[in-house]
């Protein structure tokens, strides 16, 4: 049940990135984009235990809904059952991340002193430091948007996008940043 958890708040958090993500496409270029009109989900058609646990979410069902969307205004089908010409999968992942970025570069607290000369006289100078911040923490989100074909359930196109998440997701801002992030993640596809 905490990995039913787990993965539920990773998907919710998938969609809601804090910063700008950033996006990268591949794709198959021996593939005739073209000639592909149905898709079925992967986890419909291999079930797995990670299919079963994501299908118990509102999370997944935002993932395919938006998805769905996206591969219906390119003119795809889904189909329900049978045979389709490619694969839809998805991936979300948290990680956390470090940031040791401070204003200055003294890592230790203390008494800190200088001496100078010059042509003018000399100069002491004594200060004081507190020492570098804290590390800071944050999450960075991956969403993996995979699509393989049916006969060979080799890869075909991929997209990705990565970004720092914001600390707090409410469902209306879960469903503007999947809008957005469907919206590029497909911007690419079908590749020309």
């Amino acid at each position: 049940m905490k990995r039913l958890a787990c993965l539920i708040l990773l998907s919710s958090f998938l969609f809601g990135c804090a910063s700008k993500p950033t996006y990268s496409y591949d794709h198959d270029a021996s593939v005739d984009f073209s000639e592909l009109k149905t898709y079925r989900w992967y986890d419909d058609v291999y079930p797995s235990r990670d299919s079963r646990y994501r299908s118990y979410g509102d999370a997944n069902n935002r993932v395919r809904r938006f998805i769905n969307r996206e591969l219906t205004s390119k003119g795809f089908t889904e189909a329900k059952s049978g045979n389709a010409d490619f694969l839809v999968n998805y991936h979300v992942s948290k990680e956390e991340r470090y940031s040791a970025k401070q204003f200055n570069n003294y890592y230790d607290g203390g008494v800190h002193g200088g001496v100078s000369t010059g042509s003018y006289g000399s100069s002491v100078a004594i200060g004081y430091s507190t020492g570098g911040g804290k590390p800071k923490t944050y999450a960075e989100g991956t969403v993996v948007i995979d699509l393989l074909s049916s006969e060979t359930k080799g890869l075909i196109w991929r997209s990705i996008a990565e970004g720092r998440l914001p600390k707090k997701l409410s469902p209306s801002i879960r469903d503007n940043a999947a809008d957005l992030l469907s919206k590029e993640m497909f911007s690419a596809f079908p590749p020309q």
